[in-house]
């Protein structure tokens, strides 16, 4: 995911709409003195309020830069048939492939396959496959393969567990043990869920296999309110806490608004509760040094003139996933790294070419690379 570019002149204009649409967010993040923009995302809908693109932009000091966008498109019952990942490329001023995922679905709307793909810049290629299972309509797990050289290898198994009253009480992920002889699956994560007596979670707590036991690796507690909002979002990690609060338009529900938060395949909110019931405006950190606010009646729009820089910088980044340390090897010299969860809290600052991930929570991250030219290329991690 790179993008290389010096900006000379960026218009940023603000589009209106009527309010029935959640359109654009911004993250912000405090210096001590001022709120600095940080992240941007831009969302579309199509005639039936379906999300039909998501775009992130990135704040470099002074003016939004386009950075990635994600397409989705849609079967009859208006679920997601399709899913690309492109990332804006300021060398050619395109968007370019990434990633692709195809869903399928059985005659009850289930989703029973994901095929994921990667381009490599001519064509897509085979990158891994998941089959979902289910008893009934209930998923009970599933599990992924890798493409490796030409044929598919085992890779991650999920086995659901619920209670007595259709709460799921445990998700456990195995992975597929080649080191062994023979192959075999071996115990990898496990989540397990306490609830409200509304059935909406209480906790989330995560572990991790040490090979003879389970170790805690974070917990989540969230709240809700008494139309079962969620509230706040407290997460107790390796190396600290982090609460998020959230701030609501209780005069309006949120099923009155097209948003990027509706449930488009049957599996976002397996892990989580969707949090919304009235409109969302804001989340704030508790410790006032980021906030993402919601705005339903503009969209930003960017009209740019690039000067690439430099065209032969090179870089890469490595490896991904991990769960410890990643290396950015580029022939450019580096003046600051920053790392961004996908709330847009920062949660990195540093000017070396390792970073140490070991205390970050699992999932994906975004890293804004800047190099003493002026040029700023952002790529995607995975913390495992």
């Amino acid at each position: 995911m790179k993008k290389i570019t010096h900006l000379s002149f960026l218009l940023f204009t603000i589009i209106t709409y009527g309010q029935s649409q959640l359109l654009s967010g911004i993250v912000e993040t405090f210096d001590g003195t001022t709120w600095q923009n940080s992240l941007g995302y831009n969302y579309e809908y199509d005639s039936n309020n379906n999300l039909k693109t998501k775009s992130v932009l990135f704040w470099n000091g002074s003016s939004w830069n386009e950075s990635e966008m994600t397409i989705y498109s849609y079967n009859t019952n208006n679920k997601v048939e399709e899913e690309v990942e492109k990332y804006y490329s300021y060398i050619t001023n395109m968007l370019e492939n990434d990633y692709k995922s195809i869903y399928t679905y059985d005659s009850n709307g289930n989703v029973t396959n994901i095929d994921d793909f990667e381009w490599d810049s001519t064509q897509w290629v085979n990158e891994s496959r998941s089959t979902i299972n289910y008893s009934g309509t209930v998923i009970t797990g599933g599990f992924s393969e890798e493409y490796i050289g030409t044929e598919w290898v085992n890779s991650f198994k999920t086995t659901i567990s619920y209670n007595t009253d259709g709460t799921i009480s445990e998700i456990i992920d195995e992975e597929w043990d080649t080191d062994a002889d023979p192959d075999v699956w071996v115990l990898d994560e496990k989540t397990v869920f306490t609830y409200y007596s509304n059935k909406k979670i209480n906790t989330a707590t995560y572990y991790d296999w040490d090979a003879t036991s389970w170790v805690q690796d974070n917990l989540v507690t969230y709240t809700i309110d008494g139309n079962g909002n969620r509230t706040s979002q407290t997460e107790v990690y390796t190396g600290g806490t982090e609460i998020i609060n959230y701030s609501y338009d209780m005069t309006a529900m949120m099923s009155s608004y097209a948003n990027p938060f509706e449930d488009y395949n049957g599996l976002q909110y397996i892990y989580q509760d969707n949090p919304y019931v009235n409109k969302i405006t804001s989340l704030n950190s508790a410790d006032g040094t980021f906030r993402l606010t919601y705005n339903y009646n503009n969209s930003i729009s960017l009209s740019v003139d690039d000067e690439v820089l430099n065209n032969q910088i090179k870089l890469k980044i490595y490896p991904i996933p991990s769960s410890d340390f990643v290396t950015i090897d580029t022939s450019g010299i580096i003046k600051n790294v920053e790392v961004y969860n996908t709330l847009g809290s920062k949660v990195i600052s540093t000017t070396n070419k390792t970073l140490n991930v070991a205390s970050l929570s699992k999932g994906i991250y975004i890293v804004n690379i800047l190099l003493d030219n002026g040029a700023s290329i952002t790529k995607k991690i995975i913390k495992e």
